[in-house]
């Protein structure tokens, strides 16, 4: 599915709010990051990081922005769009996230402790992974995109 195609589906599902997620893997673990205690949504919950989408920015940019305001890294290469899921956000609006498998360079992860309290690099097969507190959605788009592999 290319970009256009996804675009035609939010506008045509009446979807209120775009988010971005990024499965970053590397040497076959993926990045997973812990909201921290305080946040008001979902806090302790594990995720890939992800974020909403600006107004007025297209959703490569917005991936491209939230992965490094939440990991310090840059996107080398979108690979390849893996999958979507809808959900009421916070705020109770119809939201779309689509999730993009991406390489970054394997840097020093910078989290901003106000979003995230840890980060993790897991495999789907580990016995950690299946210990994460990750809704079941993000968890099967991991699982998915590993498959694929």
């Amino acid at each position: 599915m290319n970009i256009a195609d996804l675009e035609q589906a939010i506008v045509a599902d009446d979807i209120e709010r775009v988010v971005v997620g990024a499965l970053i893997k590397h040497e076959g673990c993926y990045l997973i990051l812990r909201r921290s205690a305080t946040e008001s949504f979902l806090p302790g919950f594990d995720e890939i990081p992800s974020g909403h989408v600006e107004p007025n920015e297209s959703i490569m940019d917005g991936l491209r922005r939230e992965v490094y305001e939440e990991t310090g890294l840059k996107i080398l290469n979108i690979l390849s769009f893996c999958n979507s899921f809808d959900y009421k956000s916070s705020s109770s609006k119809k939201t779309r996230q689509l999730n993009f498998l991406v390489q970054c360079h394997k840097d020093t992860i910078k989290l901003n402790p106000q979003e995230h309290q840890a980060f993790f690099w897991l495999s789907p097969q580990s016995s950690e992974f299946a210990q994460l507190k990750l809704s079941p959605e993000t968890r099967k788009s991991i699982v998915d995109a590993d498959s694929k592999e």
